[in-house]
């Protein structure tokens, strides 16, 4: 009897022990992977793993950056977009120390809104993330986290940010900061009093804007993005026009707007830098002739719209692009074909258009359809080159955006030019991240089966095992 007591008390004092050993290794693990944060992505399409570039890069930052969450990070559910993201911001903040991460939600924290942007140069929407380093800082809207593409399987939705995340890193972080110029000494309008509207739109797009006066400046300045003219009066100087084709050949990017001519105007040398396009100039006032294309008792304030093309590809369903264009000239794409070079028209009028000569010695009025802006893209220099001609330099001005409201077509057509002229060189080029899911589908019958085994057949075997297991130990 003394015998089978201390065998029980043997056994049940090693069953304690091991379930105490068992509980306290459970509590360690537990606290371990509590104090380091360690986790596992067990999502097929690793969404909440950074991509390798991401990594990479923001390992070798030297400055420190900011990530600003618009929004109050306590209110996502699991699943939505905001907490999507949110992993991938403990990712990026694991990754780099220099990476901070701050969510501020701006109805009850207004002032964050100043303190990011005191000159108020952006628009800022409850949502967005904003990415700042220093003085400078880029938003990514929240629309722009996830994308939709159709396939034939239905839609196919994919998380994009991290794209935008590492891309906005690398250019508030970077030492440079690339400067648009507008050039001068051509009697050109005054950009910096009135094209005030624009000149914050660049400057919000994390650029400088600097003038340009081609006859002092040995050269077009290495750091320019892109050279702006707009409504010269007076024609290039020969070695003005060679400082702007260098820099073109190197790969520049030019957007010139002519406004309609004036008496005698002449400018060859303008047109022997555009004829390297395939582009000449009208000398003309373009009148639309369809009144369905031309603002009620008004002609020469022609309305037209940004259609899809080779260049800019295809413009978003259900926007419209439409602006009115008052008191423009037309510009004359050249038949000849040149190799390396694309061509396109942006904005046309009608068929019933005519561009009335302003000077009858160069020849008869010009039938429509007129060509009232134009893209080129040229890769036959050192680097491609693009250029965006336009007929009219008044339409982006502040008096004319005032007029239509700042917010209006013609600012959202002026973003769908810069966004082809200025094409993203710091993007990253990560993936997208599938958010579809592969789905098992379950008949009712074999649902019934699975619930009989889970609900019934395990946890029998479980109860029985573990009775077979009691009544061998009671007799030990």
């Amino acid at each position: 009897m003394e015998k089978n007591n201390s065998k029980r008390f043997k056994y049940g004092a090693a069953s304690v022990l091991t379930a105490v050993i068992v509980i306290i290794i459970a509590i360690f693990v537990n606290l371990l992977v509590i104090k380091l944060d360690i986790q596992w992505d067990l999502t097929t399409n690793k969404i909440f793993t950074l991509n390798k570039t991401s990594v990479e890069f923001v390992k070798k930052l030297t400055k420190e950056v900011t990530v600003y969450g618009l929004y109050d990070n306590t209110k996502t559910d699991t699943g939505d977009q905001n907490s999507l993201v949110n992993e991938l911001l403990k990712q990026y903040q694991n990754a780099s120390s220099k990476v901070k991460v701050k969510f501020v939600d701006p109805d009850k924290d207004p002032a964050i809104l100043t303190q990011l942007d005191p000159q108020k140069t952006k628009t800022f929407n409850k949502g967005d993330l904003v990415v700042a380093c220093g003085k400078k800082f880029d938003i990514i809207p929240s629309t722009s986290f996830t994308s939709t593409q159709q396939t034939q399987m239905g839609n196919d939705n994919s998380l994009v940010v991290e794209n935008y995340i590492t891309t906005a890193i690398k250019r508030v972080s970077a030492d440079k900061t690339p400067t648009i110029y507008f050039t001068t000494g051509h009697k050109e309008r005054a950009f910096q009093t009135e094209y005030q509207q624009i000149k914050m739109f660049l400057e919000g797009g994390n650029f400088y804007t600097k003038d340009l006066d081609l006859q002092t400046a040995p050269r077009v300045p290495d750091d320019a993005e892109l050279v702006f003219v707009l409504a010269p009066k007076i024609d290039l100087l020969p070695d003005e026009a060679k400082k702007l084709n260098d820099y073109l050949d190197k790969g520049g990017k030019m957007f010139f707007a002519f406004d309609p001519v004036i008496p005698n105007q002449n400018m060859p040398t303008f047109e022997k830098v555009l004829s390297n396009y395939n582009i000449t100039l009208d000398y003309d006032k373009v009148a639309e002739g369809d009144k369905d294309k031309f603002k009620e008792g008004d002609p020469s304030n022609i309305m037209v719209s940004l259609e899809s093309n080779a260049l800019f590809g295809d413009v978003p369903q259900g926007q419209n692009l439409s602006i009115n264009m008052p008191n423009s000239r037309s510009i004359n794409i050249l038949k000849t074909k040149k190799e390396g070079l694309d061509i396109v028209s942006l904005l046309k009028t009608s068929d019933k258009a005519i561009g009335v000569q302003a000077d009858r010695s160069k020849g008869k009025d010009i039938n429509g359809p007129l060509d009232l802006a134009v893209a080129a893209e040229y890769q036959g220099g050192t680097e491609d080159s693009r250029v965006v001609v336009i007929g009219n330099a008044t339409v982006f001005s502040d008096a004319s955006l005032v007029q239509q409201n700042a917010n209006s077509l013609a600012t959202s057509v002026f973003s769908v030019f810069m966004q082809w002229l200025i094409q993203n060189k710091d993007d990253m080029g990560i993936p997208p991240k599938s958010l579809n899911f592969e789905s098992i589908n379950v008949s009712q019958s074999s649902a019934n089966i699975f619930a009989i085994i889970l609900i019934g057949i395990i946890p029998l075997i479980i109860f029985g095992l573990g009775t077979f297991v009691w009544l061998r130990r009671r007799h030990l």
